[in-house]
């Protein structure tokens, strides 16, 4: 075979039929192949028979002619299976050889064998092989070298790209080449199967999405916890975006409810003529017609005049009398169908009723006055049960009127009035009224200072008196003034400190003015004299005025009257004297 240097890399086919001929007809031994550079060619031959890392070595037999081929017969010892007597016969190495075995020529025929031992010493990556990295004598790594592999030393060194439903180009490539596909602008957008599409579409345009044969021929989805959104932008000048929201667990408005916002809350959503909804939340303003949301009704409630109402349940919405919530921008009106109660709560708990017919109650679910407070208090100055009735402006001040039970001030089933300082009257439950007391004892119990009348102040309890008189006359303390002399009767004791506070005297016979001066005293047995009431002459009833005789307890009080001037020969010097008088205790 005469090669030249415009054969290096080439791949050299060498026909062996002359020798394989010899083989056959048993006029050369089988001994194989050898080649066999001529001087002064200097060759190295690689030996191909690992087929991981090269192709196999083949012998391609071709019938070329000159006969008929009645069948192919695979002798035993030739190492092969397979041949026949017609049609298309296949010959392959046989596969009987046990694991790790190998065929070996045995100088007469092929048979199992195992493989024989030995050391690789070198491995290299000569010229044309496509690898990089030897010789390695020891241990290291071999790469497909840059631009190593060609076209030739591919099975098939070309792929064809074939255009898709809604695509057009492709075809053939070669290794390292390229093709071009489109989409096909006659089929879309117009998809007439179910598609799939990833990332971000946009679609310059109108879109028309219809489909007569489903209930959503329009479908949005995501797996988002946050929720799924839609945005409609319009980006002219005070064009704002708006959002139409399926919300999820980690959105603030709350997993499954539906939003429509731009995130400003001051924007309005007009919806023309009537909407029903079950509920409704809303970030700014909404214009409808009437609004319906479950229960509720938002409408003119057929009022007349420029009214806005708001009704409830199954009447919230059949006429004006049957409203929850009107107004028409000046005043606002609370109403309740007939027989209904209006009910103030908090935590669904109520707290307050307005009754049907008007009573009110605070805490009493069931008011049967116009007003009725219902609570509970057993701590001293509490306001569980109590009403509160203040002025703010200058000097005023903070009163309270409370129903007592066990452990309050006020009396246990009674009723007071309270400042923040004091209680200044208390009602026991028997009646017992007491003013500066809590534990009224009598029907009335004072305990303070008392004006009636305008009459003197009492620093504990109300006038009290005590009469007493004297019979006969008063002669037996003056001279010349007739005969007979007459007797005091009555004394008083008391077991409190007093101080007499007036004092009235009444006589049956008037004293004469020649025997002044005349006086009636309030003295002690051994004649101490506290204090003294003057009598004028010719007078039959004297009134004291306002006195302050202060007398100690469980002093015993004579009161008594008496004449200490010389009275004309024969005048009278007065009889029969009557005297009340009248004290407050200290």
């Amino acid at each position: 075979m005469p090669l030249t240097s415009a054969n290096v890399h080439d791949f050299i086919l060498i026909d062996v039929t002359p020798a394989l001929g010899a083989w056959l007809d048993g006029t050369e031994p089988n001994d194989g192949i050898a080649l066999v550079a001529n001087s002064p060619l200097n060759a190295s031959f690689d030996s191909k028979e690992n087929t991981t890392n090269s192709q196999p070595a083949e012998l391609d037999i071709v019938f070329a002619g000159g006969g008929t081929l009645t069948g192919v017969t695979t002798a035993s010892g030739s190492g092969l299976t397979g041949g026949g007597t017609s049609g298309t016969l296949n010959l392959g190495l046989t596969k009987s050889c046990a694991a790790n075995q190998v065929l070996q020529w045995n100088a007469t025929s092929w048979a199992c064998s195992s493989a024989g031992s030995g050391t690789v010493t070198s491995v290299n990556t000569p010229s044309g092989s496509g690898l990089t990295g030897g010789p390695i004598t020891s241990s290291g790594t071999l790469s497909i070298a840059p631009a190593g592999v060609t076209n030739a030393m591919l099975a098939n060194p070309s792929l064809t790209v074939s255009a898709g439903t809604g695509l057009t180009g492709g075809g053939p490539v070669a290794l390292g080449g390229k093709t071009t596909l489109n989409l096909d602008t006659s089929k879309v957008p117009e998809l007439n199967t179910a598609n799939s599409f990833t990332g971000n579409q946009n679609v310059n345009g109108n879109l028309a999405v219809v489909n007569n044969a489903t209930f959503k021929p329009f479908s949005v989805q995501s797996s988002s916890t946050f929720g799924t959104w839609m945005n409609l932008v319009n980006t002219s000048p005070g064009g704002h975006t708006w959002n139409v929201i399926s919300a999820g667990g980690a959105n603030s408005e709350g997993a499954g409810n539906f939003a429509i916002t731009d995130l400003t809350g001051q924007s309005t959503i007009w919806l023309e003529g009537n909407v029903n909804a079950g509920s409704l939340v809303t970030q700014g303003n909404v214009s409808a017609g009437s609004l319906m949301t479950g229960a509720t009704a938002i409408n003119s409630m057929g009022c007349g005049g420029p009214f806005g109402g708001v009704g409830f349940g199954a009447k919230g919405s059949t006429g004006c009398a049957n409203y929850s919530l009107l107004g028409e921008g000046i005043h606002t009106y609370l109403n309740r169908p007939t027989g209904g109660q209006i009910l103030f709560r908090e935590n669904n708990a109520t707290e307050m009723v307005l009754a049907s017919g008007g009573n009110l109650g605070v805490g009493d679910a069931a008011p049967v006055g116009k007003l009725s407070v219902l609570g509970s208090e057993s701590t001293g100055n509490g306001f569980g049960a109590a009403m509160k009735l203040s002025n703010s402006a200058p000097g005023g001040a903070n009163w309270y009127l409370r129903a007592g039970a066990t452990g309050t001030a006020t009396p246990a089933g009674g009723l007071s009035i309270a400042n923040d300082g004091l209680y200044a009257v208390a009602i026991a439950p028997n009646g017992n009224v007491g003013i500066g007391t809590t534990a009224p004892t009598n029907t009335l119990d004072i305990r303070g200072g008392l004006t009636i009348n305008s009459d003197t102040p009492m620093t504990s309890n109300p006038h009290m008196s005590f009469s007493t008189m004297f019979m006969g006359s008063l002669c037996a303390g003056a001279q010349n003034c007739g005969f007979g002399t007459g007797s005091s009767w009555g004394a008083f004791v008391p077991d409190h400190n007093i101080m007499i506070t007036r004092m009235t005297i009444t006589l049956n016979s008037a004293i004469d003015p020649s025997c002044l001066p005349a006086n009636v005293y309030v003295q002690t047995p051994s004649g101490t004299v506290l204090g003294s009431v003057p009598i004028p002459g010719n007078a039959f009833f004297v009134d004291s005025g306002a006195l302050s005789i202060n007398v100690p307890a469980g002093t015993v009080l004579y009161v008594v009257p008496g004449v200490t001037g010389n009275c004309n020969l024969g005048a009278s010097a007065g009889g029969d004297v009557y005297m009340n008088t009248q004290y407050v205790m200290q």
